[in-house]
């Protein structure tokens, strides 16, 4: 019954970010986020991109808690369970509402509405869409060399638009840095520049902190 789980998902909104809160710690809230939304994608379009509202506000909560580190943490090791989920475009905007819910920067949390319009009716996604934020998760979160490689394996091993051209970009920086991930940097291609406002600061590294 779709009208009943997205019900559901609003009674979720309103309330579960507040209980979670009160009466767990971060990493069972974290816990709970992931089941949610793995259990809802499977059963109703609408349910996820309520959920994200719900992983947004929570992720905002836990920010002000101090938290942040746990987060992201948690969004690079959940990311191989969310590739899983079905159809495609499911999945990502669910990483995409991720990305940017784990993000301080206002531009990139500024394109949750964008994403949400895109997925409420389980529409293909603007690939630039999903890598602006992903990028910017990368590059400014201060992921540790193993977070990075993890990050670049799984979504390598999913060897698929837009998720393998994820991976190849994300080498590609790191190379730039002088890190070197993996792969073969010269045979990866650059990073996308979108025009408009909301590209700025995205793909590049954030210099001012």
């Amino acid at each position: 019954m779709p009208h009943t789980r997205y019900m559901e998902a609003a009674f979720l909104h309103r309330t579960l970010p507040a209980i979670m809160i009160d009466f767990f710690q971060p990493r069972q809230i974290m816990s709970i986020l992931m089941d949610n939304l793995t259990s809802f994608s499977a059963t109703d379009a609408k349910s996820p991109l309520m959920l994200a509202a719900v992983v947004d506000l929570t992720f905002r909560y836990l920010q002000h808690k101090g938290h942040q580190d746990a987060l992201v943490e948690w969004v690079v090791v959940s990311c191989s369970t969310f590739l899983q989920i079905s159809p495609r475009s499911r999945a990502i905007g669910i990483l995409t509402c991720l990305f940017i819910s784990v993000s301080k920067d206002p531009v990139i949390r500024g394109l949750l509405p964008s994403v949400v319009a895109v997925a409420k009716d389980d529409a293909e996604f603007d690939h630039c869409l999903f890598w602006l934020p992903a990028l910017h998760f990368f590059l400014n979160e201060n992921l540790g060399m193993e977070s990075k490689i993890m990050f670049c394996n799984v979504f390598s091993s999913a060897d698929e638009t837009p998720f393998a051209e994820l991976a190849a970009m994300c080498i590609r920086l790191s190379a730039d840095d002088g890190e070197g991930v993996s792969g073969e940097p010269s045979a990866i291609p650059n990073p996308p520049t979108p025009a408009g406002p909301a590209s700025v600061g995205c793909v590049h590294r954030n210099r001012g902190g």
